[in-house]
């Protein structure tokens, strides 16, 4: 398909929590976890852009200040990298139906819920927690 192997991974392990509890801008329940990708999957391409680790970081600076306007950029900014690295899912919504192709189409990953944003961060940086179980222990180790 391109020049770097693409990565397919299972998105059983994306988990969005309905009846979250928001008081004050502060979750006080996080809510019951659900399933809603089981049987699904992501394709992601294994190599990142100093642009995505940029967008991370600028997230994190402005999330901790709470300048709304600054987070929207941050936000905007980090689903366009995102949506650089996932060439390929068979993902549906919320009501079942299949989501459009989301490989550069930020658009399509803002719309997302902030339960299956953070889970894509997490699996273009190969840290899922299905991913974590399939590592191997450093070489040397008895693990």
């Amino acid at each position: 398909m391109g020049k770097v192997p693409t990565k397919r991974l299972s998105s059983d392990d994306c988990l969005v929590y309905i009846n979250r509890v928001i008081e004050d801008g502060k979750v006080t329940n996080r809510g019951d976890p659900f399933a809603a990708h089981e049987g699904e999957w992501v394709e992601i391409i294994q190599v990142g852009s100093i642009r995505q680790y940029l967008a991370l970081s600028k997230l994190a600076s402005v999330s901790s200040n709470g300048n709304l306007g600054n987070l929207e950029i941050a936000l905007n900014d980090l689903c366009k990298e995102v949506s650089q690295r996932i060439v390929d899912w068979n993902w549906t919504d919320m009501a079942g139906k299949a989501m459009p192709k989301p490989y550069r189409k930020p658009e399509i990953i803002s719309e997302l819920t902030e339960d299956e944003l953070l889970w894509l961060i997490r699996a273009v940086q190969g840290e899922t927690p299905g991913e974590r179980k399939n590592e191997l222990p450093p070489s040397g180790t008895n693990s």
